[in-house]
């Protein structure tokens, strides 16, 4: 089976390196070209213990990439972005509904499951097969 993440957020290269761990092929998509070279030349991004070790080890599992198409062949997509939050603490989800709408356009079959934060109640106005949508 092969896992897409949307973001690579410190959350989604967290999940993508502890899937690939356990086996899986990930794919790890972000918009930005500068975030995903870095990940393929091997930086380290974030300081997290053993994260990138864990993504060196297990390099030949993971495809870090912008283009969205490369979901094409996962089972299941997470939405591993950050909510950009404001000084008042409060959430801009349209960032996050762009990306599922994004997603949906060409993987409306696919699984998504949900790991940004989000207010309870928000996958209720999602156009996805509530038996395909998860939080």
């Amino acid at each position: 089976m092969k896992i897409g993440f949307f973001g690579m957020s410190h959350l989604g290269l967290n999940y993508l390196a502890a899937s690939a761990t356990r086996g899986f092929e990930v794919v790890g998509y972000d918009k930005s070209e500068t975030l995903i070279r870095d990940l393929n030349l091997g930086y380290k991004i974030f300081n997290e213990p053993n994260l990138f070790e864990k993504i060196k080890v297990n390099k030949k599992k993971i495809l870090f990439t912008n283009k969205i198409t490369n979901f094409r062949d996962c089972s299941i997509i997470f939405i591993s972005s950050d909510v950009p939050t404001n000084t008042k603490g409060e959430s801009d989800l349209s960032f996050i509904k762009k990306n599922i709408k994004d997603i949906e356009r060409k993987f409306s079959n696919k699984n998504l499951i949900i790991m940004s934060q989000v207010y309870p109640g928000f996958t209720e106005g999602l156009k996805w097969k509530k038996n395909k949508l998860f939080y």
